[in-house]
């Protein structure tokens, strides 16, 4: 990926625990980065599972923001437009 997707931001976003069976893609755009997540992978969590991702979301994105790097979540039915994009899980 190219200069938003950082070693830095890379190494932020990986050291958060994550659910096994969820999906994730960082998209990377001209102007900011996207934390996607997957709509049917995101519901087949039960309700606490989903709490503690959207927690885990949020910090994320809050993390990667303190770098300066503009990010915000996408909910997704599939894959979209993006200048690179890596799936985390």
């Amino acid at each position: 990926m190219s200069n938003l997707y950082s070693d830095e931001a890379k190494r932020v976003l990986h050291s958060y625990e994550w659910p096994a069976d969820l999906v994730i893609e960082i998209v990377e755009y001209e102007d900011h980065m996207g934390f996607r997540l997957f709509r049917d992978n995101f519901e087949s969590f039960d309700g606490v599972d989903k709490e503690f991702i959207a927690k885990q979301v949020g910090g994320a994105i809050t993390a990667v923001r303190k770098l300066g790097c503009p990010m915000y979540l996408e909910v997704s039915r599939g894959h979209g437009p993006a200048v690179n994009q890596e799936r985390i899980r």
